[in-house]
C-alpha cells in the first residue's frame, strides 16, 4: 500500500490566510488557529487577511448581491459549469493576490499554511505551480458548499464537513485530496445550553454580518408562526420596520452563542458561519432566502445531509415553524488539527511541463515505461525476494523518484510498501522476465515503479526494473536503482562538462527556438512499414566490449556517443531513404551545479537526421560526428527548455495537446540515448554487477528506440521495437550486430547468450 509520508516533526510557524469579506472567513480562521494552536502549543500561529484588511472587496461583493444577484448567480454558474471560465477566474485571482501571500509567507516563513478565503486558495495554487510554494497547504472552506474556487488538486488537502461537499471538491478539482472533519467552530461558539419551556418559541434570525435577505418578511412568517424573534441588523432604517410585539432587534449581537444555545431554532439566510455555529450548539437550522449562488447551495448541501430545512418561501418557514424540530445529530468526524497533522512533511511539488510531457504523451498501446536489465553474481545463499523487500523499506522512502506519486498534476511524497513494487516470477529466461515486468503498467498516480528478480543462471540472477518516465529520465532512474539496490548505495558518479551560464543572453536562447522550430515535420517513414496490427513491440538486449568500442572509437578519432550513433546508422543503411531523422536527448545533468540524480526529467533532445544512405564507415562516421556537433552547437536544447519552461504556465489542457501532438512520428522516426554509467565494481546481495541493458520506450508511431549505457567492462544496448510500426522482416538487432563488427571488429561483440528478446506491450513473444 502507498501511504503518505508520516510527519516527523510538529509545526513551529502556522500561517492562517483569511479575507476581509464578511465574517465568517475569519470565524473559520479563528477556529483553525484556536485547533492548531491546542495540538501544538509550541507553535507560532499568525492569521493574515490575505485582502489587507480593505472594504473595497466587501462592499463590491455585497453591491453586487444586494443589487445585481442575477449577474452574480451567473457568475457562480460559469464557474461551477465551464471549466474556461473557472481556469481563467482561478489564474486572475492567483496572480492578483499571489504578492501579498508570497510576502506573507516571506516574514512568517511557515511550514504549515491553511486558507479560509478563496482568493487564499487561488494565490496558494498560482505558488505551489511556480515552485514558490514548498510547505504543505490546507483548504478549510468557511461554507458548507466549497464553491469552485475553493478547490485546488495542486494543494495539499481540503477540509469539509459532509460527504456531498467531499463530492463536490472532486468534481471541481479532479485529484484534490479531501477530508471529512468537524464544523470550523471556536470553542466559545460551541455547546448547547439551557432551553427552558416556554409557551413561544423563541427563534433567532441571522442574516450574517452582510445583512442579505428579506429580513422583514424573514421575521413576518416567523411571528405568523407564533414564535418570538431575535435578531440584529446594522441599517436603523430596517431595524425600523421590525419593531414590534414579539420582536427583539439590535444593532449587532456580541455574543451569538449565546442566542444560539438558548433558541429552539436558527433561521439563517445561508451565510457559512452561523450554519456551522448553529450545528455546533446542537439548534435544529433552518435555511430561507439565501443568497444567489453558493448560498443556495449551502442549503442543498446541508438539507442533503439531514443537518437543515431548506425552506424555499416565508410560507414554507411559517409551516416548518409550526412543526416538529429535530436538533441536527451530532457531528461524528475528527478534529481538523488531526486532518491537518496528516499533511506536516508531505509539501507537494507541481509537476514540472518536462515531466508533464511523458505522462500526456503516453497512450494505452505506447506506455512511457524507462528500466534496465541487471545481471547479478549471485551466491547461493542469498534470498533475493527477501533482499530487495528489505532494501524498498530501508532506502526507496529515501529517494526522491520512488517516493512519490502524481495526485492531479502534483507529486506527493509516499512511504513505498515492497509489497506494491516487487513481484514474483517463475520465469528464469532474461527476455520473458523482462516481458513480464513490461507488461505490467506501471503508473505515476499509483505503482510508479516495479521490480521483479529471478534465476537466469547456475550463479546469476537478473533484476528487471520498470519506471514511468514521468518519475526521471535515464540518468536519474539509474542512479536511484544504484542508490537503492547497490551494496555501496552510492550516487551515480558522472563528470560534470563545465557550468552553464547563469544568465545565457536570451538571442542565444531565441536562436536555439528558431533552431528547433526549423526542424520542421520529419517526412515519411524511412523504414519497411511493420503489420500495423497495434501488438507493441519487442526489447532486444545486447551488451558490447566496452574496452573495444572504446579502442575504436579513439582509433576513428570520434566519441563513443558518435560511434554508437554511427553503429545505428550504419545498421539502418540501404533502407531507401538518405537520412533518418532521430530523437537524441542531451542531459542538463551534467552541465548544472545541481544534484546528477535529482528526480525528474533534466533533459533536452536535439533532432539529427543520420545518414542511412549506402556509403563507407568511415564517410558515415564523420557525417554523424558533423551532425551531431552541428545540433549540439545550434542551440535546440536550449530552445526546447525555453519552449518547456513557457509551457509549464500554460494550463494541464495545453500542455496534454501540445505532448500529443509533438511527441510522435510526425517529427521525428527513432529515439536515441547514450547514457555515462558506472565503470567501478558494484554489487548487490555481495554479487558484482557485471551487467545493465537499458529499455527505452517508444512514442506514438515511432517504432524505433535505441540506448546504450555503459556499466563495468560492457556497454550495455538496449532495442525496442515496435513490429506495428517497423516490419520484423529488417532485422534491426541482426543489422546492429553485423554495424558493430564492421565499425569496431567481432571484439566488440559479447558472446551470444547475453544476447536476447524481451517482448513488452503485449506482442507475442
Amino acid at each position: 500500500m502507498v501511504t503518505a509520508r508520516p510527519h516527523a516533526n510538529e509545526p513551529s510557524r502556522v500561517l492562517v490566510l483569511t479575507g476581509s469579506i464578511g465574517a465568517g472567513h475569519d470565524a473559520a480562521a479563528a477556529a483553525v488557529a484556536e485547533r492548531v494552536a491546542a495540538r501544538w502549543p509550541a507553535a507560532s500561529v499568525r492569521v493574515v487577511d490575505v485582502l489587507g484588511g480593505s472594504a473595497t472587496s466587501e462592499r463590491v461583493y455585497a453591491t453586487c448581491v444586494r443589487t445585481l444577484p442575477w449577474l452574480y448567480a451567473l457568475h457562480y454558474w460559469l464557474l461551477g459549469h465551464v471549466a474556461v471560465f473557472r481556469a481563467g477566474t482561478r489564474a486572475v485571482l492567483g496572480r492578483l493576490h499571489a504578492r501579498a501571500v508570497d510576502a506573507a509567507m516571506r516574514v512568517h516563513r511557515p511550514d504549515l499554511v491553511v486558507t479560509t478565503v478563496p482568493e487564499g486558495v487561488a494565490a496558494l495554487g498560482h505558488l505551489r505551480r511556480r515552485g514558490r510554494l514548498p510547505v504543505p497547504a490546507v483548504v478549510v472552506p468557511a461554507d458548507p458548499a466549497p464553491q469552485p474556487l475553493w478547490c485546488d488538486a495542486d494543494l495539499d488537502l481540503h477540509l469539509v464537513t459532509t460527504p456531498e461537499a467531499a463530492r463536490r471538491v472532486a468534481r471541481y478539482a479532479p485529484g484534490a485530496r479531501v477530508e471529512l472533519v468537524d464544523h470550523p467552530v471556536a470553542a466559545v461558539r460551541r455547546g448547547t445550553g439551557p432551553r427552558t419551556s416556554r409557551s413561544r418559541r423563541r427563534v433567532y434570525v441571522t442574516t450574517g454580518s452582510l445583512g442579505f435577505g428579506d429580513l422583514p418578511g424573514i421575521v413576518a412568517a416567523a411571528r405568523a408562526a407564533g414564535a418570538d424573534v431575535v435578531t440584529a441588523h446594522a441599517d436603523p432604517a430596517v431595524r425600523a420596520r421590525l419593531v414590534g410585539p414579539g420582536v427583539e432587534v439590535r444593532p449587532w449581537i456580541d455574543d451569538p452563542a449565546a442566542e444560539l444555545r438558548c433558541a429552539d431554532a436558527v433561521v439563517t439566510t445561508g451565510g457559512g458561519a452561523s450554519c456551522f455555529e448553529a450545528l455546533a450548539c446542537g439548534t435544529p437550522l433552518l435555511v430561507v432566502d439565501p443568497v444567489p449562488g453558493h448560498g443556495r447551495d449551502n442549503a442543498l448541501v446541508l438539507a442533503r445531509a439531514g443537518l437543515a430545512r431548506y425552506c424555499r418561501t416565508h410560507r414554507d418557514l411559517t409551516a416548518a415553524l409550526r412543526g416538529d424540530l429535530a436538533a441536527p445529530p451530532t457531528s461524528t468526524a475528527p478534529d481538523l488539527a488531526g486532518a491537518v497533522a496528516s499533511v506536516l512533511g508531505t509539501a507537494r511539488a507541481p509537476l514540472r511541463a518536462e515531466d508533464a510531457l511523458f505522462l500526456d504523451a503516453a497512450t494505452g498501446s505506447v506506455p512511457q515505461v524507462l528500466g534496465a536489465r541487471i545481471v547479478v553474481e549471485s551466491g547461493p545463499d542469498v534470498d533475493w525476494p527477501a533482499l530487495l523487500a528489505e532494501r524498498v523499506l530501508d532506502r526507496a522512502a529515501g529517494l526522491e523518484l520512488l517516493a512519490r506519486r502524481l495526485v492531479g498534476r502534483t507529486w506527493v511524497p509516499v512511504v513505498p510498501d515492497p509489497a506494491d513494487h516487487l513481484a514474483s516470477t517463475t520465469a528464469t529466461d532474461p527476455d520473458a522476465l523482462g516481458a513480464e515486468v513490461l507488461a505490467a503498467p506501471v503508473d505515476p498516480r499509483g505503482t510508479g515503479w516495479r521490480l521483479v528478480s529471478t534465476a537466469t543462471g547456475p550463479r546469476e540472477v537478473t533484476i528487471a526494473a520498470a519506471v514511468h518516465h514521468t518519475l526521471g529520465d535515464g540518468l536519474a532512474v539509474t542512479d536511484a536503482l544504484v542508490r537503492l539496490l547497490t551494496d555501496e548505495a552510492a550516487a551515480l558518479p558522472t563528470t560534470r562538462r563545465g557550468e552553464p551560464d547563469p544568465h545565457r543572453p536570451a538571442v542565444a536562447t531565441l536562436r536555439g527556438v528558431a533552431a528547433l522550430a526549423g526542424r520542421g515535420f520529419a517526412g515519411r517513414r524511412p523504414l519497411p512499414r511493420g503489420n500495423g496490427r497495434g501488438n507493441g513491440g519487442r526489447h532486444v538486449g545486447r551488451a558490447w566490449d566496452a574496452a573495444a568500442v572504446r579502442r575504436a572509437a579513439r582509433a576513428h578519432g570520434v566519441s563513443t556517443t558518435v560511434l554508437a550513433l554511427t553503429v545505428l546508422a550504419e545498421a539502418l543503411a540501404g533502407t531507401g531513404a538518405p537520412t533518418i531523422r532521430t530523437m537524441v536527448p542531451l542531459t542538463a545533468r551534467l552541465r548544472g551545479p545541481g544534484p546528477t540524480g535529482a528526480a525528474g526529467n533534466r533533459t533536452a533532445a536535439v533532432a539529427i537526421d543520420l545518414p542511412i544512405a549506402p556509403m563507407p564507415p568511415t564517410d558515415r562516421l564523420v557525417r554523424v560526428a558533423a551532425a551531431l556537433t552541428a545540433a549540439q552547437g545550434s542551440g535546440q536544447d536550449d530552445g526546447a527548455v525555453a519552449v518547456l519552461a513557457v509551457l509549464g504556465r500554460m494550463p494541464a489542457a495545453v500542455q496534454r495537446a501540445f505532448a500529443r501532438l509533438t511527441y510522435r512520428s510526425a517529427f521525428f522516426h527513432l529515439l536515441a540515448s547514450v547514457m555515462p554509467g558506472v565503470r567501478r565494481p558494484l554489487h548487490i546481495g555481495g554479487g558484482r554487477v557485471r551487467q545493465v541493458v537499458p529499455i527505452l520506450p517508444l512514442a506514438p508511431g515511432v517504432g524505433l528506440a535505441f540506448g546504450v549505457i555503459a556499466w563495468a567492462d560492457t556497454l550495455g544496448v538496449g532495442i525496442t521495437l515496435g513490429d506495428d510500426v517497423v516490419d520484423p522482416a529488417l532485422d534491426v538487432p541482426g543489422r546492429v550486430d553485423a554495424a558493430v563488427s564492421r565499425l569496431c571488429g567481432p571484439a566488440g561483440l559479447r558472446p551470444r547468450e547475453e544476447h536476447g528478446d524481451v517482448t513488452v506491450g503485449g506482442a507475442v513473444r
